[in-house]
């Protein structure tokens, strides 16, 4: 035993030393409160008024295993109105369900419905007769998980025993009997925030004290980085600014200079529209064609010529023999013997 399990173990006892909330379970004789104090307040379904069923859910996402439980209720229920719990192991889930109309109208809104068997205790692999607050639960436990069980109001006989081992399809094992031990809080429940800490106590402190500890120790061990590195880059930029102030005014000059003669590059290695004209000029067909219209943007030309003879498809094959032109295509004009032609100047 650790000193966290004995704090642990003493939060525990204190919390439960200041409860106030007492159990109730509801049966098919009435509603029993039972002696002790729990740590919440809950209203037990007795055994004898719930259904039990196992599932695996192995196949669906994780994310989406409620979903599919919310769904499967419905069918599993034969009540008109359906409370159920469910006990989550891995993916197996289970699930307890119950009259909601017989239940849920009678239970006060200030407590939660759990099933008695959460109230019991879980075995080992193995069958077992539990003794429950009313009645009998002939229960199948393997690997943890509670795979079958069914509830009698009276002590189940030889043949209800072989029945049960019938249904199951195993082999018959030995029935441990197990006496009524009700514990005052339930082995699953709906995980809430006080749950959760309940649960994480010995946990949440042991983790609450080496962060602490570790804390103390970075935080020192910090400071002093801090200050040796606010030296050393005190030390190291004041170097480079002696260093690196005349090649960052070159630099600047550079690209100065490399901008402006991108610019010129760029401005001289525009064809004139003089020149264009003439080429597109000397390319055209028919020397009586004039030209209407004439744009020129960004090597691209837009051209308008009025032809009496006009013949599209000559005007296409004359400019395309025109290395300076790429692109070209033709189109009529609204007005008579007029063509419109785009092209592409190559660079």
């Amino acid at each position: 035993m650790t000193i966290q399990d004995d704090l642990a173990r003493g939060i525990t006892a204190l919390r439960r030393r200041f409860a106030n909330n007492a159990n109730v379970i509801q049966t098919a004789a009435g509603v029993v409160r039972l002696p002790g104090k729990s740590l919440h307040a809950n209203w037990i379904v007795g055994r004898g008024l719930c259904l039990y069923r196992c599932e695996d859910f192995a196949n669906v996402p994780k994310n989406r295993r409620r979903a599919a439980l919310a769904l499967r209720v419905p069918v599993w229920s034969p009540f008109e109105r359906t409370g159920h719990h469910c006990a989550w192991s891995g993916a197996t889930a289970m699930v307890w369900l119950w009259n909601a109309d017989a239940v849920a109208d009678t239970a006060p809104d200030a407590q939660r419905l759990v099933p008695e068997t959460l109230f019991l205790p879980r075995h080992d692999d193995g069958t077992y007769l539990q003794t429950c607050h009313d009645g009998f639960d002939l229960q199948v436990w393997r690997d943890g998980i509670l795979r079958e069980s069914s509830w009698f109001a009276d002590a189940p006989s030889t043949t209800d025993l072989d029945d049960f081992r019938n249904r199951l399809g195993s082999a018959p094992e030995d029935v441990s009997r197990v006496a009524a031990t009700p514990a005052a809080d339930p082995w699953a429940s709906p995980v809430v925030a006080t749950d959760w800490l309940a649960a994480n106590e010995k946990k949440l402190v042991a983790t609450a004290l080496a962060a602490l500890l570790l804390a103390g120790i970075w935080f020192e061990a910090r400071i002093w980085h801090v200050h040796w590195e606010a030296d050393a880059a005190a030390t190291e930029v004041s170097r480079l600014e002696d260093e690196l102030g005349p090649l960052l005014t070159e630099r600047t000059a550079f690209l100065r200079l490399r901008r402006l003669n991108h610019g010129l590059s760029d401005l001289l290695g525009e064809p004139s529209q003089a020149y264009l004209m003439g080429v597109v000029d000397s390319a055209v067909p028919n020397a009586d064609a004039t030209f209407q219209q004439w744009s020129y943007q960004q090597r691209e030309l837009a051209v308008v010529v009025e032809d009496s003879a006009l013949d599209p498809i000559e005007y296409i094959e004359s400019l395309d023999e025109q290395p300076l032109f790429d692109e070209v295509r033709t189109e009529l004009a609204r007005e008579a013997n007029r063509l419109e032609i785009t092209l592409k100047v190559r660079p």
